[in-house]
């Protein structure tokens, strides 16, 4: 749990210092940012949805038929997680255009949130890069698992600071 609870501390402070950074850079960056980050959340909120029943999943077969039952259905959950994140990943970029009036009529917003969209697009089409992480969880390898937030932690301050 301590574990756990630490990686929630790590992405929560990223989420966090992302949106300052927006912030410091005036309103209109803030609106764009904001815009662009509450998108990304609705279909990364489907697919982690989708990956906590498979957790529960990977769980239930790694107690009842060992590491083997519990590896087949990662692999399934995987390649399902592959499609769907290929489709959110084309479909975001494909409605660049038109996601951002569905928030807002101001054109000086949509322009400021145009750049983020290829980023948005790329982190959406990785998000099966979550079911390892699942997969770990489902087999309660969560040790592993959240020591590797503190890299990503690291990296993205890198970004932020420069």
């Amino acid at each position: 749990v301590g574990l756990a609870s630490g990686r929630a501390v790590v992405v929560l402070g990223v989420w966090a210092a992302v949106s300052v950074a927006a912030v410091r850079l005036g309103t209109l960056q803030a609106a764009a940012h904001l815009l662009v980050f509450q998108y990304q959340m609705f279909p990364l909120t489907a697919m982690n949805s989708l990956l906590t029943v498979g957790n529960s999943q990977v769980a239930r077969a790694f107690h009842a038929g060992g590491m083997r039952a519990a590896r087949q259905l990662s692999h399934r959950m995987l390649l399902v997680a592959l499609a769907a994140s290929a489709a959110l990943g084309l479909a975001t970029w494909h409605g660049r255009h038109l996601i951002p009036q569905l928030f807002t009529a101001d054109a000086a917003v949509h322009a400021a949130a145009a750049p983020a969209f290829l980023p948005c697009a790329c982190m959406l089409a990785f998000a099966w890069l979550k079911v390892p992480e699942s997969a770990l969880l489902g087999t309660a390898d969560t040790a592993y698992m959240t020591w590797c937030y503190f890299p990503a932690a690291a990296a993205a301050a890198l970004q932020l600071a420069r």
